[in-house]
């Protein structure tokens, strides 16, 4: 349903037909690739590691730690894009991961019996999809430079 919306979306934005072929011509391998990635990593990697943490530990305490992406997302751009932080944006980095480590000790359900083990796997999964969904946000932002957004969707 999605890819005839927004290839008809390119088609009106662009506002003929050939341009529209003309644009997608336009794109380089280095952008398809980005946004391959951003697809890869965070709708397939990162769904299935939600899905399979959350048969483990539940659904929202699941989804509280994918949310921790932030974390991952300003490690690896203070590591290898030369990030520098404010003090109040390492407090806020600080306040993600702690209100992420209060869900995962208070999110065990009361009346069901979970073992250890199944809890870390679960755990690990769910840290698993923040680590693949960090990478969407950057990988996007380095595609779409000198496209459009539409343009990005249909690809």
């Amino acid at each position: 349903v999605a890819l005839p919306l927004a290839l008809l979306a390119c088609w009106i934005e662009a506002g003929s037909f050939s341009q529209a072929v003309s644009n997608f011509n336009q794109i380089e391998d280095t952008q398809t690739a980005w946004l391959l990635l951003s697809v890869v990593c965070s709708y397939a990697l990162g769904d299935v590691f939600f899905l399979l943490g959350a048969r483990r530990i539940g659904v929202p305490a699941a989804l509280v730690i994918a949310s921790s992406y932030p974390i991952w997302s300003t490690l690896l751009g203070c590591l290898f894009q030369g990030d520098r932080l404010s003090f109040f944006q390492l407090a806020g980095v600080f306040a993600i991961f702690f209100g992420t480590a209060i869900v995962i000790l208070s999110g065990q359900k009361k009346d069901q019996e979970i073992s250890r083990s199944h809890i870390a796997i679960g755990v690990f999964l769910a840290l698993g999809t923040s680590f693949f969904c960090c990478f969407f946000p950057s990988s996007v932002s380095k595609s779409i430079v000198g496209i459009s957004a539409m343009l990005a969707n249909a690809i």
